[in-house]
C-alpha cells in the first residue's frame, strides 16, 4: 500500500456531490486517511456483498455517470472540498469474485488510480441511474 499525501488529496479532482449520511458503521469512501492499493493487495473478507459494499457500488456508479462515463479517480474531493478515497475492502469484494464488477486503471507502480464499473454492472443499474444521481447530487 502507498500513503496518499495531503497535498495530493487536496489537489484531487472535485465532484459537485455530497454523500448523504450513511447508516452503515463505516462509510465506504474514506475521509480520514487515504491509502492507495495494488490489485494484488486487495482482500475479500466476506462471503456475500454487504450493505456497505452495495452503497459503495451505487455511489461509484453515480460518480462514473457524473464523470461522463469515465473512470472515477481513486482519490477525489466532494463539493465542500473534503478529500475522499475508495475503500479497499469494497474494491476487494467487487473484484475478487468469479465475475469482477470493477475495472482498474493503474499507475506505473501498479497502484490503483481510477475505477470504473464493468459494462454488466452499468447495464444492471441503468434503470436506476436517476435515483442514484439524486442520492449524491447536492440540491441546487
Amino acid at each position: 500500500m502507498e500513503k496518499i499525501l495531503a497535498d495530493e488529496a487536496q489537489a484531487a479532482p472535485l465532484f459537485q456531490v455530497m454523500f448523504p449520511e450513511s447508516g452503515i458503521y463505516s462509510v465506504p469512501f474514506s475521509y480520514s486517511s487515504h491509502v492507495r492499493y495494488r490489485p494484488q493487495d486487495l482482500q475479500c473478507n466476506e462471503r456475500q456483498t454487504s450493505s456497505r459494499t452495495g452503497e459503495f457500488k451505487q455511489r461509484l456508479l453515480a460518480l462514473w455517470w457524473l464523470n461522463d462515463e469515465k473512470a472515477v479517480p481513486y482519490v477525489f474531493r466532494v463539493a465542500d472540498g473534503t478529500p475522499r478515497s475508495m475503500d479497499a475492502g469494497c474494491l476487494g469484494m467487487l473484484t475478487l469474485k468469479a465475475t469482477p464488477e470493477l475495472n482498474f486503471e493503474l499507475n506505473a507502480s501498479g497502484y490503483i488510480i481510477a475505477v470504473s464499473p464493468t459494462p454488466a454492472v452499468v447495464n444492471a443499474w441503468i434503470e436506476h441511474k436517476d435515483l442514484l444521481l439524486k442520492k449524491v447530487t447536492p440540491p441546487a
